[in-house]
């Protein structure tokens, strides 16, 4: 998984500039370090969940596989549900063909994610302002 042939969306220039990355030393040894950081990392998250209260979220899960261990993807898959629960006003989108990296394989679902999070951002703004006004209003029936 995850060879330039998974990426069909990507122009020859930036599929050239993508190998370039990852041929370079740097690349390689800041790959090892982001894994040698997952344990750390992972007891951190479950240490202190996010609460985001009702702040809108959306959780994008690679559908496929990247050859990871059946133990490793059912923790991820777990991280993930949880990531979704800390919000009241989150859910979470199964990108079916993508595999780590859903922006190459289905940017579509990153771009309707987005505006969906924006979109719902602006409406949950909008209530609490007109909440407060109302409120500032003695208008409590209204609410």
């Amino acid at each position: 998984m995850n060879s330039l042939e998974d990426f069909p969306n990507l122009s020859s220039e930036a599929k050239a500039e993508r190998a370039g990355l990852y041929s370079h030393t740097q690349t390689v040894f800041a790959i090892a370090n982001e894994m040698a950081a997952v344990s750390e990392s992972l007891a951190q998250l479950r240490s202190s969940p996010m609460q985001l209260g009702d702040k809108p979220l959306i959780v994008l899960s690679r559908g496929l596989s990247d050859g990871a261990s059946p133990e490793t993807e059912a923790a991820w898959r777990s991280l993930q549900t949880e990531m979704v629960k800390s919000s009241s006003n989150g859910k979470q989108v199964i990108a079916e063909k993508s595999g780590h990296y859903i922006q190459f394989s289905e940017p579509e679902l990153v771009t309707v994610a987005i505006h969906d999070v924006i979109r719902a951002a602006a409406e949950n703004r909008d209530r609490k302002t007109a909440w407060r006004i109302n409120f500032e209003e003695g208008d409590f029936w209204n609410i």
